[in-house]
């Protein structure tokens, strides 16, 4: 077998590794398929997203940092504590995630997720009629109190952009009510731009 034959069997080799062990899908989360221009660059490589999905263009060159495990002996968080003294920081006893675990971003059998409610108000500032959503907990009582969370979206978007599928946000909600890890609330998105008439 000629050199150039088995230097492409390598090659083709170590491209078909590199396809089924996406560094991404470490981080839950896809590569993508055609996207090339990177929107994110962390610690851990290259993101961007394809159809409405965070996914991995290329790895970090370095390697990751080492994850603390919680006993203060140096967790990446440059503060230096030797191992056993007491916490002072309410952060040194988080870790934090850069993506969303699959389990709590994807649909369950078997759990109700709420429709966002369509809802236009009157605004004074506009001088216009103003749409905004409202998502009610699944067993949503109107006699009861509730917290709200007004979830709010970025330049060019409105007030349907964060509740699209691929970003998750009701069964983000509703997973972790029914995980306990979060209360039931009222959640409202507004459409942020709100000019003055005539600006």
């Amino acid at each position: 077998m000629k050199f150039n034959t088995i230097l492409t069997l390598v090659v083709a080799t170590l491209a078909c590794k590199v396809t089924a062990d996406c560094f991404a899908s470490e981080f839950h989360q896809p590569c993508c398929k055609t996207t090339t221009n990177a929107l994110i660059h962390n610690k851990y490589g290259s993101w961007s997203i394809e159809r409405g999905v965070i996914c991995g263009i290329e790895p970090a060159s370095t390697p990751l940092e080492k994850r603390g495990n919680g006993n203060g002996n140096g967790n990446g968080n440059g503060n230096g504590k030797a191992k056993g003294l007491i916490k002072q920081n309410y952060m040194d006893y988080v870790t934090v995630e850069e993506f969303c675990p699959a389990d709590i971003k994807e649909k369950r059998e078997n759990v109700t997720y709420p429709e966002p409610l369509k809802v236009y108000y009157y605004s004074t500032t506009t001088q216009s009629e103003r749409p905004m959503n409202i998502v009610l907990p699944p067993n949503y009582n109107p006699k009861k109190k509730y917290p709200v969370f007004y979830y709010l979206h970025g330049i060019g978007c409105n007030e349907d952009t964060m509740l699209e599928e691929g970003l998750s946000a009701i069964p983000i909600y509703t997973n972790l009510v029914n995980d306990n890890l979060a209360k039931e609330m009222i959640i409202v998105v507004p459409y942020q731009y709100a000019p003055a008439p005539g600006t």
